[in-house]
């Protein structure tokens, strides 16, 4: 019976020693579950604290911008403006935005989405991320789209019409026409 109880105590201390009680196997676990869900929450909540305009998962906003440009969010959105004396720029941080710009000759309308940036003299049209792909529709007028250091460094014309995505992880570039009602058809809703 004695040599049991030994055996017992040596098995508990050697536990002991590793710091492997329920207690500790408590705290461990829900230390887990609190990094888990805010490696969730954070990068939502720091888009959110950069974006000037943001939409939740089923709204779909119009939204006028200081130059008299406009610009309409999809589900689940967020940019952010920066309008300069020489230039307009707007960063899609995500999701999918539609831009109606005003022209402005003295002051580039550029969107800014991921390695993208899609310049504008007065036109329309879509631009979505997802998954690491971006992509570019033109409603009406001309888009320049560039992307340093990658294909599109010497940058793609897009008339109306013209799509174009961009696998940011492959560098591929896959360009293609759409009838020009079809372009950001989830407005729609709105």
């Amino acid at each position: 019976m004695t040599g049991k109880i030994l055996r017992d105590r040596d098995k508990a201390e050697r536990r002991g020693d590793l710091g492997l009680t329920r207690r500790n196997l408590m705290i461990g676990g829900l230390g887990l579950g609190i990094a888990a869900a805010g490696s969730l929450i954070i990068p939502d909540a720091i888009i959110l604290a950069r974006a000037d305009h943001a939409t939740h998962k089923s709204e779909i906003r119009r939204v006028g911008l200081p130059d008299g440009s406009f610009a309409t969010l999809g589900p689940d959105s967020a940019i952010a403006l920066a309008y300069e004396p020489n230039g307009r720029r707007i960063e899609l941080l995500k999701g999918m935005g539609y831009f109606e710009v005003e022209q402005d000759a003295r002051r580039p309308f550029t969107v800014l989405a991921g390695e993208i940036a899609a310049a504008a003299p007065g036109t329309a049209f879509d631009i979505s991320r997802d998954a690491g792909v971006l992509m570019v529709s033109v409603e009406r007028g001309l888009v320049e789209t560039r992307a340093s250091g990658s294909p599109l460094a010497l940058g793609k014309r897009l008339r109306a019409g013209d799509w174009m995505t961009f696998d940011q992880s492959s560098q591929s570039i896959e360009l293609g026409k759409r009838e020009v009602s079809q372009i950001a058809a989830w407005r729609d809703k709105l």
